[in-house]
């Protein structure tokens, strides 16, 4: 629901986006680093950055990193999983959570696979503790699946939405959005009436006529001529012809969106010049833009700080 909420909401994408290039920066600082390869699919770690990071702008900061391991218990391969797919095990009687469960379709929805089967597959919990996964590759020999870091900001806890506070405004972005679209698609756009003095001659005749009616919605029946009977037929000719006034949602619209879109580029504390959001009644200045820049800059630092601290506990057993 988040994700199709984020991807339906124009501001709430803008946002995510935009967070998202300001996590991933311009890489990892040591070059050698990034430029390291990573896994069998030749991924190297910049490449990790730019797949984590879309997961961490729309969940604050989390993400899913597989850890494939070697016969001496480090870890050789690093991939990462879109964090939807993840779900975590069932905690013990002390709190604490030991593995994680992996699914592709949890929402079991018959359209998305070939099959409708629903495979869970369950990996041990990251632990960077050598002996640790020692004993677990002695217990499960070759079929030892790996280790999964399940990166939150609250450990064994599924995070909030970077958005969440403003859910609803982004579902009202989305709602807007197809209103006006159906209102296209689907109203009545004839720009007037002419009553059609008489009735019409048999049922095949007034079926036609409806059937007719499709012409004056959307688009193509902008300010067309609708034609219905007039049964009385003694309207004088001023007046066989009705004006149409339709009903205008607009304006309520423009203020709901205009409000919404504030409320969402507040959350998630960004300047509007990062968006490309002209100021009112006026146009960029670069120095204004430089400014939010260094500041949005300053207020995502800790975020990224936070990814760079995941892949130390990582690399402190690679």
């Amino acid at each position: 629901i988040v994700e199709g909420v984020r991807d339906r909401s124009y501001t709430i994408k803008g946002c995510c986006d935009a967070l998202a290039n300001f996590l991933g920066g311009e890489g990892f600082e040591d070059e050698a680093i990034g430029n390291m390869v990573v896994n069998s699919k030749g991924d190297t770690m910049n490449d990790i950055l730019d797949k984590l990071k879309i997961d961490a702008a729309t969940f604050s900061g989390a993400f899913v990193v597989h850890l494939g391991v070697n016969m001496l218990g480090e870890f050789n391969n690093l991939s990462i999983w879109p964090l939807a797919y993840w779900r975590l095990g069932l905690p013990t009687e002390d709190g604490d959570v030991y593995d994680v469960k992996y699914n592709s379709n949890w929402e079991q929805d018959p359209y998305k696979e070939i099959t409708y089967a629903k495979r869970i597959i369950e990996y041990p919990k990251f632990n960077p503790d050598k002996d640790v996964i020692l004993e677990q590759i002695e217990e499960h020999g070759l079929e030892y699946p790996g280790m999964v870091f399940y990166v939150s900001p609250l450990e064994d806890q599924y995070p909030l939405a970077t958005f969440d506070s403003v859910l609803d405004q982004g579902q009202t972005q989305e709602e807007i959005g197809l209103f006006r679209l159906k209102s296209i698609q689907n109203g009545l756009n004839a720009g007037a009436i002419f009553s059609y003095p008489g009735t019409f001659e048999d049922t095949t005749k007034e079926k036609q006529f409806k059937d007719g009616l499709n012409e004056f919605t959307g688009a193509k029946g902008a300010n067309s001529i609708m034609v219905i009977e007039d049964p009385s037929g003694v309207k004088k000719a001023a007046d066989l012809v009705t004006p149409l006034t339709l009903t205008d949602a607009d304006k309520i619209h423009e203020f709901i969106s205009k409000d919404d879109k504030e409320a969402i580029i507040e959350s998630f504390k960004m300047p509007k010049g990062i968006l490309g959001v002209q100021p009112e009644g006026g146009v960029f200045n670069q120095q204004d833009l430089q400014d939010q820049y260094t500041y949005y800059n300053m207020e995502t630092r800790p975020k990224r700080n936070k990814i760079s601290r995941a892949f130390k506990k990582i690399f402190a057993n690679w």
